[in-house]
């Protein structure tokens, strides 16, 4: 088994954290495992819009300074062409690491779920997941999308 992919949430504030916290409710509630060996090498920022590029830059260096050498990370952003994944999308540019934009629960449980593969087989089963992941499931009788226009 490889060594675990760092995975970095840069994010929207309250987004990032949000996801954290709720895949930590699902993985207490859906295995006996301790949450200690379960949620390792997972990290959140999340962008304050006020800070200038070269504070958000220096802001990413800061989190990422013990680990930047590293060749197994993988960047998630929740929505592309904004700040979080601006940021994102430099410093994936610089350290050389894949970016996801798009971040979203089944997303981030994909990507802790299969953590420990090597980098390029993980991009690819989050982005697959993630794909299949939005859905209509069933829509109501009286739902605008069955009336024609």
């Amino acid at each position: 088994m490889s060594q675990a992919v760092t995975l970095l949430l840069v994010t929207h504030p309250g987004i990032g954290t949000a996801l954290l916290a709720q895949a930590k409710r699902i993985f207490a509630a859906d295995t006996e495992q301790s949450l200690n060996g379960q949620l390792t090498d997972l990290y959140v920022l999340e962008v304050d819009d006020d800070l200038s590029a070269a504070q958000l830059d220096a802001q990413f260096e800061q989190l990422t300074a013990n680990w930047q050498e590293q060749h197994n990370v993988l960047l998630l952003t929740d929505l592309e062409g904004a700040t979080p994944a601006s940021l994102a999308l430099r410093q994936a540019r610089r350290h050389h690491w894949p970016l996801i934009t798009g971040l979203n629960l089944p997303m981030l449980l994909k990507a802790i779920n299969y953590q420990r593969i090597e980098l390029s087989e993980l991009v690819n089963e989050v982005l697959d997941s993630s794909q299949h992941a939005v859905r209509i499931l069933q829509a109501a009788p009286s739902s605008r999308l069955e009336q024609p226009h």
